[in-house]
């Protein structure tokens, strides 16, 4: 009777566990217990105005206007794509030589980073965006990652100013470093 005992408040005591692991991950309202962090740089060459989505790992970009990215002069810029590790360590930019089917691209995989984050709740308090132009045109967040939009990235570069291609960068980087959201998952 002892030992059943015994067994019984130790599956009583997994079933627990198990429960409160359930409970304490993302259950769409934002409790996240798992640390989610990253960092990604970009720099494009934009004449006209583009929207780039990132999704897990994915990048593209659905042209709207005038030149495509990269293509100014007779030239075909790649898109650059730094992530945090190759940026601290000096490695060279990853490369994105774009591929088009219509008005979008190919999905291109980043590399070495993090993946977007598929879970939480996410805005301009944890996911921090800095826009960077040698033109004057306008670069902003269209939607930060949620459920509504499949945790996907939305950001538009509209090169509004005449005479040609500008160079747009975005340093993007996010973090739910909340002291509610608990230990990193080990």
């Amino acid at each position: 009777m002892q030992k059943n005992i015994k067994k019984l408040s130790i599956l009583a005591a997994a079933a627990a566990a198990a429960m409160f692991t359930g409970c304490a991950s993302d259950n769409g309202m934002g409790t996240d217990v798992e640390r989610q962090e990253g960092e990604i740089h970009i720099k494009a060459l934009i004449d006209g105005r583009d929207i780039v989505f990132f999704k897990g790992n994915n990048i593209w970009i659905q042209h709207m206007a005038y030149a495509l990215p990269g293509q100014w002069a007779g030239q075909n810029r790649p898109i650059e794509i730094n992530t945090g590790k190759n940026r601290r360590d000096g490695r060279e930019s990853q490369k994105w030589n774009l591929e088009w089917s219509g008005n979008l691209t190919k999905q291109e995989i980043i590399e070495d980073s993090p993946p977007i984050p598929s879970s939480g709740k996410w805005d301009a308090s944890n996911f921090k965006v800095d826009f960077s132009t040698v033109g004057y045109g306008i670069a902003r967040v269209k939607s930060y990652p949620s459920a509504i939009n499949d945790y996907t990235l939305v950001l538009e570069f509209d090169d509004v100013e005449p005479d040609g291609a500008h160079w747009y960068s975005a340093d993007i980087s996010w973090t739910n470093s909340d002291d509610r959201a608990g230990p990193p998952a080990e």
